[in-house]
């Protein structure tokens, strides 16, 4: 089976179709849309009725930006074979589950958080994501791919979660903003830009306690500065193409033009995964 993966659109719904026509070429039978398809209702209402005009069947789920009704109202709108990840958190697929896990620990005024405090559930106008609910959507840990939103927190420069940002007065912009307004402003308004892993550190344990065999496949999205990396869980670098049990692996970045492939298989009864990187075109 052929997945294609987007994430992070923001501000840029146009560029969903340069995606999915790639997408088409590419002969891909499902979407996977890893949170921050848009940042307003009318923007996600474009992505999602592009989508559902091409026809490509697809699951899709907010990250850090999703507004709860401005979701819920534009999924009462669309064909069924556009998912809605927040309704439907684990997909049987061809021979393999695809279990979903949206939200995010930072978010920018979204409302489907991530945490480790009970079960997933909606209280006070937001979503509580619950990584707890990894132990009763993993039915068979050798045959599952988890796409999320918000990676698991790791160590180095290597990982998916590796980031920049920085900000003066309390204020915290993501790495790009915080490196463009260091280009423009004058040197005395110039603020540091600190670099870390900023994974949620209790999703990480969560996985490794119920993938104890280190088969884990996961999709992840959010942190645009590491768009395109892929790795095992101990941060070795999976180099595309390759066949594997294990992959962390930020697929997508659409609003930059990037997004990603994955091809799936099963050998000796464990599901197998192999990735492409693919940049669609300039993004300026």
């Amino acid at each position: 089976m052929r997945l294609g993966i987007i994430s992070d659109i923001h501000q840029q719904p146009q560029n969903i179709a340069v995606a999915l026509e790639h997408f088409l070429v590419e002969r891909v039978d499902l979407l996977v849309g890893a949170g921050d398809i848009s940042n307003s209702y009318k923007s996600l209402q474009q992505v999602v009725g592009t989508i559902a005009s091409v026809g490509i069947p697809a699951v899709l789920f907010p990250g850090s930006h999703g507004k709860l009704m401005a979701w819920q109202n534009v999924f009462q709108e669309v064909p069924d074979q556009v998912v809605d990840g927040l309704q439907h958190r684990k997909l049987p697929l061809d021979g393999f589950d695809l279990v979903v896990m949206p939200g995010s620990e930072f978010f920018a005024g979204g409302e489907v958080v991530l945490t480790d405090d009970g079960n997933s559930r909606i209280e006070q106008g937001r979503y509580f994501s619950s990584v707890n609910d990894l132990e009763w959507l993993v039915d068979d840990p050798s045959k599952t791919v988890i796409a999320c939103h918000n990676p698991p927190l790791f160590r180095t420069d290597q990982a998916v979660d590796y980031a920049f940002l920085g900000g003066k007065n309390a204020e915290i912009l993501p790495g790009y903003d915080a490196t463009y307004y260091n280009l423009i402003l004058n040197d005395e308004e110039k603020f540091p830009v600190r670099r870390e892993n900023r994974g949620y550190q209790p999703f990480t344990a969560k996985i490794a306690s119920v993938f104890h065999r280190k088969e884990e496949k996961v999709i992840t999205a959010h942190f645009h500065e590491s768009t395109h990396k892929a790795t095992d869980r101990d941060e070795r670098s999976i180099p595309e193409g390759t066949w594997t049990r294990n992959l962390y692996h930020l697929a997508s970045n659409l609003d930059f033009y990037r997004v990603g492939i994955w091809d799936t298989r099963i050998n000796s009864g464990v599901l197998e995964v192999k990735y492409k990187n693919i940049n669609l075109g300039k993004f300026f």
